[in-house]
């Protein structure tokens, strides 16, 4: 039997880091209408992580933040990472546009400290 590594390049951080933390009901203003009202629900470290074994799928995080600023999901990136290296190898950061240093402050802030090597910009 042939097995087969599939990376993932497009996964975002998990909301909740087990399936025993409280949903998450905020989110950023038309999420929901583009994806449907249920669209965080089940989304937790333990159920991504598991799922992602089932099926050996390894995944380079996406910082795409869905609430508060880039800054917090861009740690979350990090701490998801820490958590399994080998699950998750590699992250992209987020950066605002409209904020042009304090991006440039961000993305050197992912790129030294938290070994992020990429970026999304978000607006």
């Amino acid at each position: 039997m042939t097995t087969s590594r599939i990376i993932d390049f497009r996964s975002q951080p998990p909301w909740r880091w087990t399936d025993d933390d409280p949903e998450s009901v905020e989110g950023l203003p038309g999420y929901s209408r583009v994806y449907g009202a249920g669209y965080k629900k089940g989304h937790s470290y333990a159920a991504l992580h598991a799922d992602m074994e089932k099926f050996g799928i390894c995944a380079v995080l996406h910082s795409e933040p869905t609430r508060g600023e880039a800054h917090d999901w861009n740690d979350r990136v990090y701490q998801t990472m820490q958590r399994d290296p080998g699950r998750f190898p590699a992250g992209f950061c987020a950066a605002d546009p409209r904020d042009i240093m304090g991006g440039m402050r961000e993305i050197d802030r992912c790129y030294h400290e938290l070994g992020l090597h990429g970026v999304s910009i978000v607006c």
